[in-house]
């Protein structure tokens, strides 16, 4: 992240649903915790819709893969959930109610251009900051840089993911597959993940 759009900011947000967390995500947190910021709001957005193939993940699933990352910053950093509450004009006054941050003092970071746009209209007039993908490659998915969709394909159609991701997210992943496949054999209906 450029130092010139920081200013006075003393905290960033960095808002995503990390479906699943990958090497990106990763890049972009330790980018920001190097910015020698007060405070990383860390918050998690939630659709409500239960597992769905663009969401596989819960909150306290997300939470875990984070949790080894954050342990290792230098920065303080608070996490929250943020569920989506489908309209744009108060998204970013929702978000400020559950985190406390605010356009004075806080620079939203996000790689969803909706998300920005909520923070930057409606009255709102936010610092906000969109990563540039880092990870430039030819996707099975179709587009040209890391992201989670094109982790969740991999995973899907059973193609070598596991170097996309931090070791938290993989091992988040697999325990959870070895659980879906002890449910399946037990006779029960297994969810899917992916």
């Amino acid at each position: 992240m450029r130092k010139s759009i920081l200013g006075q900011k003393t905290e960033a947000a960095i808002i995503g649903r990390y479906q699943p967390v990958h090497n990106g995500h990763v890049g972009v947190f330790e980018e920001v915790d190097d910015m020698g910021l007060d405070r990383i709001i860390l918050a998690i957005g939630l659709e409500g819709k239960g597992r769905t193939e663009r969401n596989p993940y819960t909150f306290e699933e997300i939470h875990q893969m984070w949790l080894p990352i954050v342990r290792k910053a230098k920065t303080k950093v608070e996490i929250f959930a943020i569920p989506d509450i489908n309209d744009q004009p108060n998204y970013a006054e929702h978000v400020e109610d559950i985190t406390g941050c605010n356009q004075a003092r806080t620079i939203i970071v996000s790689g969803n251009q909706y998300t920005l746009d909520c923070f930057t209209n409606f009255g709102k007039h936010y610092h906000v900051f969109r990563p540039e993908g880092k990870s430039p490659m030819i996707t099975e998915a179709g587009s040209s840089f890391l992201n989670a969709t094109e982790v969740r394909y991999r995973i899907k159609n059973d193609l070598k993911w596991q170097h996309l991701v931090p070791d938290s997210t993989r091992e988040q992943i697999e325990r959870l597959n070895r659980t879906n496949y002890e449910t399946a054999k037990g006779g029960q209906y297994a969810e899917q993940r992916m």
